[in-house]
């Protein structure tokens, strides 16, 4: 769960920083997602972590190198 917490957070940076319109594509992603995951059987509190999390990434006040390089000196990777 930890890296697809990560995984998801870099993508949405990336989003938001590279697409003009990356607000309005990560509210679409999280509507689809959250469709297939319920679809699928995912109970609703792992998707609602799944959105929060996005969510959260979403208003960070840094890019995605910015926080790919926090979680490589927090894993000692770097």
């Amino acid at each position: 769960m930890m890296n697809e917490s990560i995984s998801d957070c870099i993508a949405t940076l990336r989003i938001r920083d590279e697409y003009e319109e990356g607000e309005r594509i990560v509210k679409s992603a999280i509507g689809e997602l959250k469709t297939a995951m319920s679809e699928m059987g995912f109970p609703s509190s792992t998707v609602g972590s799944r959105i929060t999390n996005i969510s959260n990434c979403f208003e960070k006040d840094e890019t995605a190198e910015e926080f790919i390089d926090g979680v490589l000196d927090y894993r000692g990777l770097k």
